[in-house]
């Protein structure tokens, strides 16, 4: 709540004071910095955050956008697959909104060829995502032969 309003100094002190931490309190942290400008902040948490998981890399992943740091979503979800945290379709949808900020069309098509691989295009927003990319990036072709 504290960190949707804004206030992230106070779900930080009350993040300090949990003598039992869990992903959810973690990853609340992590979004409310991300939302919030706190980067660095939001990055010296995940690496603390003694278990990582696709809720966590995703709320690091949609901040950088958030914030117009493309090429970290990039290394961060290239890490993600190092790690061998498998995204969900919330992730890809923001690490194909990067290539299109960053005109990174083959990535992008490498991104796709991964959503067909783990079938998450048959997700709608992966879909609309994928479309928007290829028309952006002047492939109507490819994103007509996605639309259908």
């Amino acid at each position: 709540m504290y960190t949707k309003c804004g206030n992230v100094e106070v779900a930080r002190v009350i993040f300090d004071k949990m003598v039992v931490k869990n992903s959810i309190s973690w990853n609340t942290m992590i979004d409310g910095y991300m939302r919030n400008g706190g980067i660095d902040e939001g990055i010296d948490l995940f690496d603390r955050m003694p278990v990582r998981d696709k809720v966590s890399w995703t709320a690091l992943i949609c901040g950088f956008v958030k914030r117009d740091c493309f090429k970290e979503v990039l290394d961060r979800f290239r890490k993600m697959q190092i790690f061998g945290v498998e995204p969900d379709y919330v992730t890809v949808i923001t690490v194909v909104a990067a290539c299109v900020n960053l005109g990174a069309l083959r990535l992008g098509i490498w991104v796709h060829r991964y959503v067909l691989q783990k079938g998450l295009n048959k997700e709608i927003h992966v879909s609309n995502s994928l479309i928007d990319m290829y028309s952006r990036c002047g492939c109507i072709e490819f994103a007509r032969q996605e639309f259908s």
